[in-house]
């Protein structure tokens, strides 16, 4: 890293300090930077024609969870080689929140949906079992 914006570092809870000189990944969950590096995204930058976007999910001091939506684009020079890599980053975080919030409760929604379903049929069959033992006059 060699700089960063004020809103990025306010986002993340660091200071330019904290981070300048450091690697990216500290904004990476352990799991995930071993899975796939940020490396491949600034690799296919730093080839392509233009930028790359993606929805990311980095974590923040402390361990905070924070979701951006950042595009890298790669800063080529006079000889069109790639030299360095620009990321413009908008923290989505209370967006992705709310939207998991939404398909959590939508999934609860099916699952009690699904269980009314169950006992309605249940129900009906108890019904029916009722309605023909009445019918054989027991």
């Amino acid at each position: 890293m060699l700089t960063a914006n004020e809103n990025f570092l306010d986002a993340l809870g660091y200071s330019l300090a904290e981070i300048q000189g450091k690697h990216h990944s500290m904004f990476v969950q352990p799991d995930r930077a071993r899975r796939r590096s940020l490396s491949r995204i600034l690799g296919k930058s730093r080839t392509a024609a233009s930028f790359s976007r993606a929805n990311i999910k980095r974590v923040g001091k402390g361990g905070k969870e924070i979701w951006i939506q950042a595009s890298y684009n790669p800063i080529r020079d006079l000889n069109g080689k790639p030299y360095k890599v620009v990321k413009y980053a908008t923290d989505t975080t209370a967006q992705v929140i709310a939207r998991m919030r939404s398909e959590s409760v939508r999934g609860m929604m099916e699952s009690v949906a699904a269980g009314a379903e169950e006992l309605n049929a249940s129900v009906r069959e108890i019904s029916a079992a009722m309605v023909e033992i009445r019918g054989n006059g027991v």
